[in-house]
């Protein structure tokens, strides 16, 4: 296992009330969270949420208009892009077309003036950290999209960065070869141990990959936490319906719990879930439930099915509640069977109250 012996303690990254406008725009809103040294963090959100701007501010490239940016407990807000101890991969590699895989790594050492030795010395770590040796001589041109992607990798790791800033890494891969390189980068960013985070629009890229993620909605950071606690509970109704596949239904307070309540859904019957923000009642509210959250019962809400897609080992249903509202289950599928026919009246209801997630209406 190649491992830096100069990068042992990682830096930790501090985002402290960051705010940024470009005109009347506010394309970052009081921005706060802290990356613990050597861990992943995906910026997860739409177009335009604000998480590039954000990634921007951290590199020096902009200069945030309120707040504070800390590296390793040291506010680098004055220092411009070269001086902060930041690396960069930008979406298209920015690869120098007139050099070699190791001058390319090179670079940034030598603009440094780090001696002859120690950069050759260098670049062949990065070299094998990447598992790039035997292409040490070739040109972007004759690399393929995954080979440059990596040699973009190790030469901004070549230099020893602080935090390592990644802008849609994956964007020009295919499919297959993004999982791959979402593998390898994982494997080569425990490797280096440095404090990484990565831009990214994708849901399932951001799950799989980060240990926190921090999820953007129009420059506001509307929750920060593991991929397992943004999935199974979301802080507000954009991330529930943001990250993973869910049904909304709408419908009225019935009773109140200490942590749960009842809706009455509108004409489809009642459902019990969890509430994360203050709701009364009588008051409109939505329920937020995954399909793999839904199940057929013996008795709860009133649906039929529609049509059912075998997907593998799943069953993907869209069945249609009484009052003509169409929910999705996704249940497990057992060899050999086969989807019920659509017109099959069914019952269904949450696995438990805590995996239905409800909301105020205005949220």
């Amino acid at each position: 296992m190649i491992a830096d012996p100069q990068l042992r303690t990682a830096q930790a990254l501090r985002i402290d009330g960051v705010s940024h406008r470009f005109g009347a725009n506010k394309a970052l809103d009081n921005v706060t969270f802290d990356v613990h040294g050597g861990e992943l963090v995906a910026l997860l959100g739409p177009s335009g949420c604000g998480k590039t701007t954000l990634l921007r501010a951290i590199g020096g490239f902009i200069a945030q208009s309120e707040g504070q940016i800390s590296i390793g407990g040291a506010v680098v807000d004055h220092l411009p892009p070269n001086k902060r101890a930041v690396g960069i991969v930008f979406q298209n590699y920015a690869l120098f077309p007139h050099m070699t895989a190791a001058q390319n790594i090179a670079y940034g050492l030598e603009a440094r003036g780090t001696a002859k030795a120690a950069t050759t010395a260098r670049v062949d770590e990065m070299l094998a950290l990447v598992k790039l040796q035997n292409l040490a001589g070739r040109y972007p041109k004759e690399l393929s999209g995954g080979q440059q992607q990596r040699i973009a990798l190790a030469r901004a790791l070549a230099v020893r960065p602080a935090v390592l800033l990644l802008d849609e890494p994956f964007a020009a891969l295919d499919k297959n070869l993004r999982l791959d390189m979402q593998i390898e980068i994982k494997r080569i960013q425990r490797l280096a141990r440095t404090t990484t985070l990565i831009v990214t629009h994708d849901q399932e890229e951001a799950l799989s990959m980060a240990d926190r993620v921090a999820v953007f909605n129009q420059g506001r950071l509307e929750q920060f936490a593991t991929p397992s606690m943004v999935y199974d509970a979301p802080a507000a109704l954009f991330v529930n319906t943001f990250v993973g596949a869910a049904n909304v239904l709408h419908g009225t307070i019935r009773t109140l719990d200490v942590d749960f309540v009842t809706l009455t859904l509108d004409g489809a019957g009642e459902i019990c879930g969890r509430m994360l923000q203050p709701v009364s009642i009588g008051a409109h509210a939505v329920v937020c439930i995954r399909p793999e959250h839904l199940q057929r019962t013996a008795s709860g809400l009133a649906a039929t099915i529609e049509l059912g897609l075998p997907l593998g080992s799943t069953i993907v249903y869209e069945a249609r509640l009484a009052n003509g509202v169409a929910v999705k289950i996704s249940e497990p599928r057992e060899a050999g069977a086969e989807p019920l026919s659509p017109g099959t009246p069914i019952h269904l209801a949450p696995k438990g109250p805590r995996l239905a997630t409800v909301f105020p209406h205005h949220a």
